[in-house]
């Protein structure tokens, strides 16, 4: 949910506002095989930052953004809400008097060749002009293969796209996004395998709960629900999305910096993990605490809060039935807990099963050597 309310207030009496950037993005993957999600998970990778970005009151940028769309209709623009879903709409959307109003509190990522940058760097609809600011010594992108060799070497993939070419004739056209590495990301370049990360989880909570003021059920919990947090990954879609050719003899938890063909695929490991919990009698927990298990396994990645998107809720390894219990059972279970811990407690709780996962990620115990991936 958006952070504003919880940290300023409901207020009534501001104007809403828009934020316009630019970003050659929005050309280099205009493709029909380019989906809404991919380009979510290129911003998300490759974010826009708080100095791209200009804000105007939204009955002002419309004005100016009505400007731009009427020179360039055929341009086209991603709507960005504060969740950080997107839509691409051709620039005439904005002149379509009906989507006046839905543009407020919404992040509008124009093409730097659709203009409307000022001299002074204010939004004016009038101005042809507009750069891309993203590309520094921090980050960069390429559009072929070729370019590759010419990226600084402290710099390290973060996503890549294909695009199929128009002709046979043609190559693909691959496009890859770069950013500095922060001791926050992946830094093993190699596959981790599954049970390697799973036990690195394990231990990596087991000494974090030792040293936190948690009763012991609640420590028990979290190393039960860092135990069983990525018995999901062990299908075979999920393998093939990491690009390892060696299962089933072979699992992956992590594939490195690997460069197969990304494959975009809706399947969350988080969903299926679900299927894999044993019962409490088994784990020699109370119902109350399985209940809290699964749901940090659920949210270990932010979804779960307080459910699954639909096209995410399945298990390619599950009945139709027990997906559509689980699809009920996620919210439910979400609603109890918050009740029994509070809104912060419970946060908290995940945020911990979280860093244990994030250490362990950066942190590989040991790496695969793989080759022809």
């Amino acid at each position: 949910p958006p952070v504003e309310p919880y940290l300023h207030g409901i207020t009534h009496s501001e104007l809403p506002e828009t934020y316009v950037a630019w970003r050659k993005d929005v050309d280099l993957v205009q493709h029909e095989t380019i989906s809404d999600r991919q380009r979510r998970e290129i911003l998300e990778a490759y974010p826009l930052l708080p100095h791209e970005l200009l804000r105007e009151p939204s009955y002002r940028a419309i004005k100016h953004l009505q400007m731009i769309a009427s020179r360039n209709p055929q341009h086209v623009a991603w709507l960005i809400s504060s969740d950080g879903n997107i839509t691409q709409q051709a620039l005439s959307y904005f002149l379509d008097k009906e989507n006046k109003e839905a543009i407020n509190r919404m992040t509008i990522l124009l093409s730097p060749q659709s203009g409307g940058l000022s001299d002074t760097g204010m939004l004016d609809g009038a101005s042809e002009s507009a750069g891309d600011v993203s590309e520094t010594t921090d980050r960069s992108r390429t559009e072929n293969d070729s370019e590759v060799d010419v990226v600084p070497k402290q710099l390290h993939e973060v996503y890549s796209v294909v695009l199929p070419s128009d002709d046979d004739e043609s190559p693909p056209k691959v496009i890859r996004w770069f950013a500095r590495r922060n001791t926050g990301e992946l830094r093993s370049a190699k596959p981790v395998e599954w049970q390697v990360h799973v036990s690195d989880v394990e231990k990596t909570i087991s000494g974090m709960v030792g040293r936190l003021a948690l009763v012991d059920s609640l420590s028990r919990c979290l190393t039960l629900a860092a135990r069983y947090h990525d018995h999901g990954k062990r299908r075979a879609i999920f393998q093939s999305v990491l690009g390892n050719r060696q299962y089933p003899a072979q699992c992956w938890a992590k594939s490195g910096r690997q460069r197969g063909i990304r494959i975009e695929e809706n399947y969350r490991h988080e969903f299926g993990s679900l299927n894999d919990l044993p019962t409490a009698a088994e784990l020699g927990v109370s119902d109350d605490e399985r209940e809290l298990i699964l749901h940090l396994i659920a949210a270990h990645h932010g979804r779960a809060r307080p459910h699954f998107p639909t096209d995410e809720a399945f298990d390619p390894s599950s009945t139709i039935q027990s997906d559509a219990n689980h699809r009920i059972a996620v919210p439910q279970r979400f609603g109890r807990l918050q009740r029994k811990y509070g809104r912060w407690g419970l946060a908290y709780l995940e945020s911990i099963l979280r860093a244990a996962d994030w250490s362990a990620s950066a942190n590989p115990s040991s790496e695969l050597e793989v080759r022809h991936v």
